[in-house]
């Protein structure tokens, strides 16, 4: 019984408080402060979304570069496979048709050419700010030297790449 007689004597002095012209005072202040403070945290908010969607847009066109990349490799080594099969055979004493050689060095020009745009292509994005440089950097340094560098044998016009020259020289011109 001692406890109930407590427990509404706390009741009646909270009761009290709040109407004391200290509480009045408070609750001004703690308004204040929520008008405040709403604002702050919704911009807060919409930044952090934006950020959030701004990197998953960024790692969505890495991993889309990646996988162009990988599709247009594996297209280019079938068809350096298929020049190889063709090479052995000639060895081995096969003739091959002049159209099939011609055939194949088309194959070729536009495997080759088909990588080199997807690596234009990524690299504009790495000039951009729109993919995970580093991670391009990491994977795709040594191919882009390569690029620069490759046998004449492919035959293309290395001045219709000037994102790979940029990438190359911000990479190894310093």
């Amino acid at each position: 019984m001692h406890n109930n007689q407590d427990g509404k004597s706390i009741i009646k002095r909270i009761t009290n408080f709040f109407k004391t012209p200290m509480f009045k005072k408070i609750k001004k202040s703690i308004l204040i402060m929520v008008e405040i403070v709403i604002p702050i945290l919704t911009v807060y908010i919409a930044w952090k979304t934006y950020t959030l969607n701004k990197t998953v847009d960024l790692l969505q066109l890495t991993n889309t570069i990646n996988n162009e990349i990988q599709a247009k490799t594996d297209i280019f080594y079938s068809v350096e496979l298929e020049g190889t099969e063709m090479y052995l055979r000639e060895l081995d004493g096969e003739t091959i048709k002049r159209n099939q050689k011609i055939l194949f060095d088309e194959k070729k020009r536009i495997a080759v050419a088909s990588l080199l745009n997807t690596y234009e292509y990524a690299c504009q994005q790495y000039i951009s700010n729109k993919i995970d440089r580093e991670a391009f950097k990491t994977l795709y340094k040594e191919m882009i030297e390569y690029i620069i560098k490759i046998p004449d044998e492919y035959k293309f016009d290395k001045g219709k790449l000037p994102a790979i020259y940029q990438v190359y020289t911000e990479w190894y011109d310093k």
